[in-house]
């Protein structure tokens, strides 16, 4: 591979003219502070925080190449070094690594259905989860493998899969979930086997669907996470990492339920779990989350400095409305300094789904989006054009549209990515190194997406916001002060106009006092408006 430094006379083309100055445009946009170390950036100082998933191949890859890396530099030999050409090594391609010459995220998540499907796995230590080799930035998010077990990728045994996941979190993570069972294996039909394993366990599980309205699976779902808090609470060792009760649910009436089984582990004297994860249909439904927050407001269940997780989810929007509604706690309950965090694995997937590279972002009025594009494409072979051009022509055809940005955007070409043709068949298979260093490009992009989406959180940006959460913000800090949170809530539901005139309209509304929130029982959807969650 060849680095590329800002292109100069050497483009002759219009396009490379172009592509030359979209480069320098891109450096210039950057706050010089920021641009390897984003523990500092401003941008990043009260929000919403992106966790990405490290996966298991990432991990290994880079140990690999690194070992392969300093054995080629120990015996002089740069033909096997296979980072020989480039300014950078294996240990800049380490997130968590403050000394990396790329970028220095110090928050990241890693499952423990990856680093901990076996006793083998669980024992071993990498450079995510050597936990006191980390530097003390650095927030480990582990989660405990229930989304695996939901796939069926790994199997669950009750007597030993705890154990060595309760474990594995303790050694590993500085905030863990609990190993909850997901309600999105009831409709694919991975639940079961499990609900015929607790039936002849001796648990009433079609006796308590029964009596309280639910699905057998549900209950399933329900009474195997209890009985792992249980496990958990009895066996943690409260120094060793938080953890985070989580709450699962596919409508109000499940989510509702679930909390209020669960919540006694939060409250207890002995081993009581430190903080909240969302799960299931709280990532798309706003309104099913806040009735949540205010019934934990009520419980005392929010505390100052715990982290509030959301699973597997990661759009521009997602990380703007949980910016507003961790910024209303803060404010406005006793959780001062309280941390909403959310994940996904959407740079290694679009890597593994035809080596996608994120490559612009669309900050148009309500089309906030992240732009990809295959990178392991013939045509690109042998070009020199930087890597963050590749969405040139299409930032250029409209406006509020942005090059993506990472630091090998500017240091790779757009040939450094495609793979040698095999003379056998002609497929073009990028190397492992090759795959390392998109899904780096699309994480550190991802990123970076954050990062400008963060600007349009001061008010003076609020009507270049999408209309979908233009007044997200305002009507949160609504919900949180006022006397009657439900009843506000309610009165949203099918409020026709624009959010604004919906805002202007509920500042009118006279309190009225409701004691407990089981005065107001209307499901609701509306206040998320469509998209704010969406996909």
């Amino acid at each position: 591979m060849q680095e590329t430094h800002l292109p100069t006379s050497e483009y002759d083309s219009k396009l490379e003219k172009m592509a030359a100055r979209a480069v320098v445009d891109a450096y210039a946009a950057q706050n010089p502070q920021c641009s390897v170390d984003y523990s500092n950036c401003p941008e990043f100082q009260n929000v919403a925080l992106y966790t990405p998933a490290l996966s298991e191949g990432y991990i290994n890859t880079v140990t690999r190449l690194g070992l392969r890396e300093k054995a080629a530099r120990a015996n002089g030999d740069a033909k096997s070094d296979p980072f020989d050409g480039l300014t950078f090594g294996a240990d800049d391609l380490k997130f968590i690594n403050p000394d990396s010459k790329l970028c220095f995220y110090p928050w990241v998540l890693y499952s423990g259905g990856q680093g901990a499907k076996t006793d083998e796995k669980a024992s071993q230590v990498n450079w995510v989860t050597d936990k006191p080799a980390r530097d003390p930035k650095v927030v480990v998010i582990g989660d405990s493998g229930g989304f695996q077990i939901q796939q069926q990728t790994i199997p669950f045994d009750p007597q030993s899969t705890p154990r060595r996941m309760l474990g594995w979190l303790e050694a590993t993570a500085d905030e863990s979930m609990i190993l909850d069972f997901p309600t999105g294996g009831i409709a694919t039909g991975a639940m079961v086997p499990h609900v015929e394993r607790l039936k002849q366990s001796g648990e009433p599980i079609a006796k308590l669907a029964k009596r309280h309205g639910f699905s057998e699976g549900y209950i399933a779902c329900l009474r195997q996470t209890e009985i792992n808090n249980v496990f958990f609470q009895q066996n943690r060792n409260p120094k060793a990492t938080n953890l985070l009760n989580v709450i699962q649910g596919r409508n109000e009436a499940e989510s509702v339920f679930w909390y209020e089984r669960v919540k006694h582990f939060s409250q207890s004297a002995h081993g009581a779990f430190e903080g909240w994860a969302f799960a299931g249909k709280h990532s798309v439904q706003l309104s099913m989350t806040l009735r949540r927050l205010i019934q934990m407001r009520d419980d005392k269940l929010l505390q100052p400095d715990q982290f509030i997780h959301f699973l597997g989810v990661s759009t521009l929007k997602v990380g703007v409305a949980l910016t507003f509604i961790q910024r209303t706690l803060r404010e406005h309950t006793d959780a001062h300094g309280v941390q909403l965090t959310f994940d996904s694995k959407s740079p290694v997937d679009a890597m593994s789904n035809g080596y996608q590279a994120f490559s612009g972002y669309d900050f148009s009025k309500d089309k906030w989006s992240i732009r990809t594009q295959p990178s392991n494409i013939a045509e690109n072979e042998g070009s020199t054009r930087p890597l963050t051009t590749l969405a040139l022509d299409w930032v250029t055809a409209a406006e509020q549209r942005l090059l993506a940005r990472s630091s090998l955007g500017n240091l790779l070409t757009l040939g450094d990515l495609v793979a040698s043709r095999d003379p056998t068949n002609g497929t073009r298979i990028p190397n492992a190194l090759q795959q390392l260093l998109l899904v780096h490009h699309n994480t550190q992009a991802l990123i970076e997406a954050f990062r400008e989406a963060y600007t349009y959180l001061e008010p003076r940006h609020l009507i270049d916001r999408p209309s979908s959460f233009q007044a997200l913000d305002e009507v949160v800090q609504m919900i949180f002060r006022t006397e009657a949170p439900m009843s506000l809530i309610q009165k949203l539901e099918g409020r026709s106009g624009t959010p604004l005139q919906v805002i202007e309209d509920l500042r009118n509304l006279p309190n009225q006092p409701y004691k407990t929130i089981e005065a107001a029982q209307d499901q609701l959807d509306a206040l998320a408006y469509e998209g704010v969650f969406g996909k």
